[in-house]
């Protein structure tokens, strides 16, 4: 078996080191230290993606909080739409029930909106909603060609 020598002399006074290592014990330090160099290695790329995913993460979390920012101001600018639509039907409610008194106490006819909700607006109209057709006429009628 093959012995390898490291002699280590040191520069002036001092004694001379010898370090005597097997061709076997070599062999098994390479496989050791190429094995440990792959792992750092291995372990070096883990850390390079790590950081790489880590700006990513970051980026989309400012991202998702601007995002989160705005739903919440579009949310506040809904819910304030909505308290003025409400603001704006109970007005008109309120306005409209005025509107029902004064003609109640003035004795005048109902408006058009009261009417046709209840009612239809003429006897063609009350006669076409029975049919299940539109109020006008054909067009090859000559009730049409008179209008």
């Amino acid at each position: 078996m093959k012995r390898f020598t490291l002699v280590i002399v040191p520069e002036g006074i001092g004694q001379v080191r010898r370090f005597g290592v097997s061709e076997r014990d070599l062999k098994r330090l390479l496989v050791i230290g190429a094995a440990a160099g792959l792992v750092f290695l291995l372990c070096f790329a883990h850390y390079l993606i790590l950081r790489g995913q880590m700006a990513e993460f970051t980026r989309v979390r400012a991202e998702a909080e601007h995002v989160r920012a705005e739903a919440e101001a579009v949310r506040a600018e809904l819910q304030s739409r909505a308290e003025e639509r409400q603001h704006v039907a109970d007005d008109l409610a309120r306005i409209q029930e005025f509107e029902r008194r004064v003609r109640v106490i003035a004795n005048l006819p109902r408006t058009g909106v009261e009417r046709t909700a209840e009612e239809p607006a003429s006897p063609r109209v009350r006669h076409a909603a029975k049919r299940g057709r539109h109020a006008t006429p054909p067009i090859d009628t000559p009730a049409a060609a008179s209008t």
